[in-house]
């Protein structure tokens, strides 16, 4: 599977991806993934793009949570047990 990783950095010690979660989230192996961090583009928040994959171009709060349930179970499964995952919610679903 391609994931189209725009940029990346990766050592010995830890990698930064720079590229679309929901693709390259799929690549990684489990439990591989000490820290997360992240700002989604809640449901009629910020328009980042036009693609239908982008979360900013749900049509409603339903169709946003059923993409994010998905996203939530990748990040669950790449990420190791006692490790963390920080996620911005400001403003979101006002």
């Amino acid at each position: 599977m391609k994931n189209n990783v725009k940029d990346q950095l990766v050592t010995d010690e830890y990698a930064i991806y720079n590229g679309d979660c929901m693709s390259v989230m799929p690549t990684l192996e489990d439990e591989s993934i000490d820290l997360s961090v992240y700002s989604p583009p809640f449901a009629g928040l910020y328009n980042y793009s036009s693609s239908e994959n982008d979360f900013s171009n749900c049509e409603s709060k339903e169709q946003f949570l059923e993409q994010y349930e998905y996203l939530i179970k990748e990040v669950a499964r790449v990420t190791k047990k006692r490790a963390y995952y920080c996620c911005t919610l400001y403003g979101c679903f006002r």
